[in-house]
C-alpha cells in the first residue's frame, strides 16, 4: 500500500473516531463545515508532490469520515419513522455509487505496466479533483 492509499484510510479512521466531538456542536453546522473544507483539501492533492498529496488524501479522508456520520445522524434525526427505512439505505447505496464512480474514473489512467505513460499522463488530477463537483 502506498503513502498516499494510507493517509486517506488513516484519515477516514481518525475522522470516524473523531466526529463525535464535532457533531455535538451541530449535525448541520458539522456537515456544511466539513463538506466547504472538504473543497481545501484538494488543494494539496493538485501539487505534483508525494508529501502534499498524501496531507491533501488524510485530511480529504478525515473530512469525508466527519460528513458521512453527520449526515447519517442528521438523516436519523430528521427523517419521520416510518421513511427512516427508504432514506438510511439511500444514504449506502450512494456512498456505494461514489465508490463504483471512483473505479470508473480509475479507467482513465494508464495501465499500471506503463511507466512512461505514467509519468506523461496527468489525469490523476482529474480523480484527485472529482470531489469538487460533490
Amino acid at each position: 500500500m502506498t503513502l498516499i492509499e494510507a493517509a486517506a484510510i488513516l484519515g477516514m479512521a481518525i475522522g470516524s473516531l473523531s466526529c463525535g466531538n464535532f457533531i455535538k456542536n451541530g449535525r448541520r453546522k458539522t456537515y456544511l463545515i466539513f463538506n466547504f473544507l472538504g473543497i481545501f483539501t484538494i488543494i494539496p492533492q493538485m501539487i505534483e508532490n508525494p508529501i502534499s498529496i498524501a496531507i491533501g488524501r488524510f485530511l480529504f479522508g478525515f473530512c469525508s469520515a466527519t460528513i458521512c456520520n453527520a449526515g447519517t445522524k442528521m438523516i436519523d434525526e430528521i427523517v419521520p419513522v416510518k421513511q427512516l427505512g427508504k432514506y438510511g439505505a439511500a444514504t449506502s447505496i450512494f456512498m456505494t455509487l461514489g465508490m463504483l464512480n471512483s473505479i470508473i474514473l480509475g479507467l482513465l489512467l494508464p495501465s499500471s505496466i506503463d511507466y512512461e505513460g505514467q509519468l506523461q499522463n496527468e489525469t490523476w488530477r482529474i480523480l484527485y479533483g472529482f470531489p469538487i463537483i460533490y
